[in-house]
């Protein structure tokens, strides 16, 4: 019996090093959550303030009825689900592919009526190259947006650089 071990996605290496070591890259990105619903209280006025959030990040409204939304891109990432009686909230972070779209999550969110919880900036007690912004819902679920690694430069925004360099120089 053979042990096959781990097999990379990308090249379909059966070498389980090659394999890591393009995961630990991205190279075979794999996301644990499949999708997500966070309780509300008023559906009505969280439903807006989510579609503007998350077309941020290229999610749009899929479903939605009177006790629920669901966004996404081709299938349900992320909903919405009204709930009666007391919420308790959490913490979401969304992976932002730059520093310029956690600036856009975080003014999109403040323009939709979310409150301010931590302006866009780095956070080194969280790791040298975390980058992220941090606004509360309506309910005060903490809604997260981060950009992590080097070279994750902001073209808007061109002294920002996630790794704390400067653009173009080397670290």
């Amino acid at each position: 019996m053979t042990e096959v071990g781990i097999v990379c996605r990308n090249c379909r290496a059966r070498d389980s090093v090659l394999a890591l070591r393009h995961l630990s890259q991205g190279i075979n990105q794999v996301s644990m959550i499949d999708h997500i619903t966070l309780p509300v209280s008023n559906l009505d006025v969280s439903q807006p303030f989510y579609s503007a959030v998350l077309e941020v990040l290229g999610l749009s409204l899929l479903y939605c009825d009177n006790e629920v939304a669901g966004f996404g891109t081709d299938h349900w990432q992320f909903g919405i689900e009204r709930l009666q009686g007391d919420i308790s909230p959490v913490h979401v972070a969304f992976s932002a592919t730059s520093v310029d779209v956690v600036h856009a999550f975080y003014d999109t969110a403040l323009q939709a009526g979310g409150a301010d919880n931590g302006a866009p900036g780095r956070r080194p007690v969280y790791g040298n190259n975390y980058y992220a912004a941090f606004v509360l819902d309506f309910d005060g679920h903490n809604i997260e947006m981060v950009a992590r690694g080097a070279g994750t430069v902001s073209s808007q925004h061109p002294a920002i650089n996630v790794s704390g360099t400067s653009p173009g120089k080397s670290q």
